[in-house]
């Protein structure tokens, strides 16, 4: 008995580290959801967020580990799981990689947990999911971080809340919150379907050679890809309809074009404006006239600026005058073509060249 090792201390420390480990989740699981534009479908204590009724639960992972448990039977069917290999060490905003996962992928990959007081809970390796997507970072702020106590954390989660949308734009870029949007959402997933058709039609022997799997990842790597001739020519345009429209008085924006499924929503994923990196994103959808259009509709909403619904309009009946290849202008040399059936689908007939604004 000469052991001078305080076990009680051991254990205050362990159940403090564990105490800590769930509060920084929670913390974490806060940002995450704000930042990217989710509401709450579940308590305070609950990570479960959702998205136009579609949820989501995040869970975080710190120190380089890649490995995070669940219990299957109250997961929702996608989850995205944080991870970094960042300290807190400084002040420095720590960067967390995203990943979107499928609660089906993550039961095939999973591993049950070897303790009677978690009975069906299973160990995930997110390496091990094949399926896995890359949904970009995020930066959380280091004063969240350490946090353990229950009133400390209630007070942090109070203060997230609270956050304007400028101080989340700082935590989470516009392309990382529209592809979890797209992930929550299930954009891409339908679209598989007739492309592998397409591949089958092409060459019957594609899925010999290559599991549905790899060919799900290479389509969903093609539509999250820029494509990168059309924003060059997409971004002169801006340029130089600024000059001929706008007299030169907008701020030089950089036009990012999107490749994009061919049943992709257009409300989730047309004419997004990041104006703190002062860049419009489209999705090429095989319709120029509609893309140009579009692209001076959203143009005519940042001119609006603060006053974007009456002014917005103002400005559209301006360019119209003008001449400018508007929305309501191609709809009326566009009369007799019929809309696809997608676009039918997803939109009202009066948003088929629909813009969405963050």
């Amino acid at each position: 008995m000469n052991d001078t090792t305080n076990p009680f201390e051991e254990r205050f420390q362990s159940s403090l580290l564990g105490l800590q480990a769930n509060t920084g989740g929670k913390i974490n699981g806060t940002l995450l959801g704000r930042a990217c534009g989710a509401e709450r479908a579940g308590g305070v204590g609950d990570n479960l967020w959702a998205i136009d009724g579609e949820a989501v639960r995040f869970h975080s992972v710190h120190g380089g580990k890649s490995s995070f448990t669940l219990n299957p039977t109250t997961e929702p069917p996608r989850l995205i799981v944080a991870l970094t290999q960042d300290k807190s060490e400084t002040d420095k905003p720590m960067r967390y990689w995203l990943y979107g996962l499928t609660l089906d992928a993550c039961k095939q990959a999973g591993r049950p947990v070897k303790s009677t007081s978690a009975p069906g809970r299973l160990t995930v390796s997110v390496g091990q999911v094949q399926d896995r997507i890359e949904l970009g970072y995020a930066d959380l702020p280091t004063r969240y971080v350490g946090i353990i106590t229950v009133p400390d954390r209630d007070a942090a989660l109070s203060q997230i809340d609270q956050m304007t949308t400028e101080e989340l734009a700082i935590i989470m870029i516009a392309a990382t919150r529209e592809k979890i949007q797209a992930f929550i959402h299930g954009v891409g997933e339908a679209s598989l379907e007739p492309v592998i058709k397409a591949l089958d039609e092409e060459d019957s022997g594609v899925q010999l050679d290559y599991s549905r799997s790899e060919i799900g990842s290479a389509v969903q790597e093609l539509f999250d890809s820029e494509f990168l001739v059309l924003s060059g020519i997409f971004t002169k345009l801006f340029s130089d309809l600024n000059g001929r429209y706008f007299a030169g008085r907008l701020e030089v924006h950089r036009v990012i074009v999107m490749h994009a499924a061919p049943e992709a929503k257009l409300t989730s994923n047309l004419a997004r404006v990041d104006e703190k990196l002062r860049e419009i994103i489209l999705v090429y959808d095989g319709w120029f006239e509609e893309m140009v259009s579009l692209l001076i509709d959203t143009m005519a909403h940042i001119a609006a600026g603060s006053d974007a619904e009456s002014g917005w309009q103002e400005e559209l009946v301006r360019l119209y005058e003008l001449g400018a290849p508007a929305r309501q202008r191609v709809e009326e040399l566009d009369d007799a073509v019929e809309w696809p059936c997608e676009r039918a689908r997803c939109c009202a007939p009066e948003d088929r060249l629909g813009w969405q604004l963050h």
